[in-house]
C-alpha cells in the first residue's frame, strides 16, 4: 500500500507529510467559521461545526488538505444585549481581513498556488472581497471561496427540505442548521428549548418596510432595493428564523453530503487549473506593524 499521511489537516502533520500533499496537487483549503448565538437550542459554534464537517468530507474525497478551523468570524449583529451570556464573538472587519490574509499568505509562502476559503457563515462574505483581490493581485495565486450553505436559494437541497417557503428553511437556527448539528452531534441540540419564529420589521422602521428573512435587504413596494444596518435581535426575539421542528438527523446527513458533493466536484475541477509561476511567494511583510 502506498504511503498516505495519517491526517489531511495541516495542523496534525509534520513537514514531510505536508510536502507529500503539496506534491500531489497545489490546492489547500482554509475553513473560516463563526462563534455566534444560535437561539436557545443550538451551540454557538453551529456555523463552524457544519462548515468543518463539510471541509473534512471534501478533503477525504479529493486529498486536498485543509488548515485547522478558524472558529470565529465577522458577526457584529449577533452580540445581542450586554451581560446576557449569549456567547457570540465577533472580529472587527480589519482584524478579520488581516487574519484571512495572513493565513493565506503563509500558505502561499509554503508553496500552495491555489487557496480555497470555505466560509460557513454568510456575514464573513461582507468583508472578504478586498482580501481575496489583494491576494490575487499581489501574488498571482488562484483564490476562491466555497459557501456551503443555503439561505434564500434552496435549489441544492430542495428535495430534502420539508418546511414551506414562508418558514425559510435555510435561515438561522431553522430546519437546515438544526438538522446538520443533529447529524454531527445530537447531544448538542436541545429541542425542548426550540421555538418557531418568523422575522418581524424592527420597531424603528415603518411597517411599510417588510423584513422577510435574515438578509440585509428589506421589502418595500414589492422590491428589495433597500438596506438598513440592524442587529439580529431587532427582527427575531429568539434568534430563530424559521421552523427548527422540521429538522431530523437523517435530513442533516443529507444536507451535509449534498454540500460536500458539490464542493468535491468543484475542487476536482479547480485541480485542473494551470497557474502561472507566482510573482510573489515569499511573505516579506509578515512582521509589519
Amino acid at each position: 500500500m502506498s504511503y498516505h499521511p495519517v491526517s489531511n489537516c495541516i495542523g496534525e502533520l509534520a513537514q514531510p507529510d505536508i510536502k507529500w500533499f503539496l506534491e500531489q496537487n497545489d490546492v489547500v483549503m482554509i475553513h473560516v467559521g463563526s462563534l455566534e448565538q444560535h437561539a436557545y437550542h443550538l451551540p454557538t459554534l453551529c456555523d463552524a461545526m457544519h462548515g468543518i464537517e463539510i471541509t473534512k468530507r471534501i478533503s477525504e474525497a479529493t486529498d486536498v488538505p485543509y488548515y485547522p478551523m478558524i472558529w470565529t468570524g465577522y458577526s457584529p449583529q449577533h452580540l445581542k444585549q450586554p451581560g446576557q451570556g449569549w456567547g457570540s464573538v465577533t472580529l472587527r472587519p480589519s482584524t478579520f481581513m488581516d487574519l484571512c490574509y495572513d493565513v493565506a499568505r503563509s500558505a502561499i509562502h509554503h508553496g500552495w498556488n491555489k487557496i480555497m476559503f470555505i466560509f460557513s457563515h454568510a456575514s464573513n462574505m461582507k468583508v472578504i472581497d478586498p482580501v481575496i483581490r489583494k491576494l490575487r493581485y499581489e501574488t498571482g495565486a488562484f483564490i476562491g471561496i466555497l459557501k456551503p450553505y443555503s439561505e434564500r436559494d434552496l435549489h441544492l437541497i430542495e428535495d430534502v427540505v420539508t418546511s414551506p417557503p414562508e418558514d425559510t428553511a435555510g435561515w438561522h437556527s431553522a430546519e437546515m442548521e438544526t438538522a446538520e448539528i443533529m447529524a454531527i452531534n445530537e447531544k448538542l441540540v436541545h429541542m425542548d428549548r426550540a421555538v418557531r419564529e418568523h422575522t418581524h420589521t424592527p420597531e424603528w422602521l415603518p411597517k411599510s418596510f417588510v423584513k422577510e428573512d435574515g438578509a440585509a435587504d428589506v421589502l418595500f413596494e414589492d422590491e428589495r432595493f433597500m438596506v438598513f444596518p440592524m442587529d439580529h435581535n431587532e427582527f427575531t426575539d429568539s434568534g430563530v428564523i424559521g421552523d427548527p421542528f422540521q429538522a431530523t438527523k437523517e435530513k442533516g446527513e443529507k444536507f451535509l453530503q449534498l454540500y460536500a458533493d458539490y464542493g468535491i466536484k468543484a475542487i476536482n475541477e479547480i485541480k485542473k487549473v494551470k497557474v502561472a509561476p507566482l510573482k510573489k511567494r515569499k511573505f516579506d511583510c509578515r512582521a509589519d506593524w
